[in-house]
């Protein structure tokens, strides 16, 4: 419930492979308690769009934009292996 606040209103939040594995899961528990709209293309979900009482975030595959895996994207980017699990959102923040 830590998501569900002011602070967090309207993001976009990007996961690795979030539309092939993650994603299921995550939209198993988000339904139970709150208004989930999903965007799904070919068995993959696109876009999670999750309401909760005046709370409103996106959750999006990163995959999807950058199709490998995060040690590899790492490297291209000239990133330590040690924090390659942060490199989603480095590319995220340089390409938007």
């Amino acid at each position: 419930q830590k998501i569900f606040t002011w602070k967090y209103k309207g993001y976009i939040i990007y996961a690795h492979n979030f539309s092939a594995f993650d994603g299921i899961f995550v939209l198993r528990i988000l339904s139970s308690f709150t208004e989930i709209d999903p965007i799904i293309k070919d068995g993959k979900i696109i876009q999670l769009k999750v309401r909760y009482n005046n709370y409103t975030f996106y959750l999006r595959d990163s995959y999807l934009m950058m199709q490998a895996s995060l040690k590899k994207l790492a490297i291209s980017f000239n990133v330590t292996e040690k924090v390659y699990s942060l490199i989603t959102l480095l590319i995220i923040q340089t390409y938007l």
